[in-house]
């Protein structure tokens, strides 16, 4: 009896909270490499795209996936976007927070590269991220 009221309360919660684990995971990545494709179809001015921005990507064979999406978003957090890019920048910054976890390893290196340079590491680290997973 009581497995199956644990149960009960287990669905019950997750219709209530939404997608958890994997599939919030998967539809976040997914969500990630749209808005990084939407940056880079867009007409932004290049002075957007050549801001500095901390370089995450030197030793991100050594990062968890959490470690890096959590850097990616604290890196964009520090990002005061030009007006072209504020939604879409807005938006990375929600899903990649989905990944942070209380193990979480977020602390950032001192080296910087440029906005475009960052972007688009990203996106391929996120697409292999999602390949990987799939």
């Amino acid at each position: 009896m009581l497995k199956t009221e644990v149960l009960l309360f287990a669905m019950a919660l997750s219709i209530v909270c939404g997608a958890s684990g994997p599939e919030k995971t998967h539809r976040a990545v997914k969500e990630i490499i749209k808005t990084l494709k939407d940056i880079r179809k867009a007409q932004v001015p290049d002075a957007c795209k050549n801001d500095m921005v901390m370089d995450i990507f030197s030793n991100i064979k050594d990062l968890s996936t959490s470690d890096a999406f959590c850097k990616a978003a604290k890196t964009l957090q520090k990002l005061t976007p030009c007006k072209a890019m504020h939604k879409n920048i807005q938006n990375l910054k929600e899903n990649l927070r989905k990944f942070e976890t209380e193990t979480t390893n977020c602390t950032l290196d001192h080296s910087k590269i440029d906005l475009n340079e960052f972007l688009a590491q990203l996106l391929l680290f996120s697409r292999q991220y999602y390949s990987y997973k799939h």
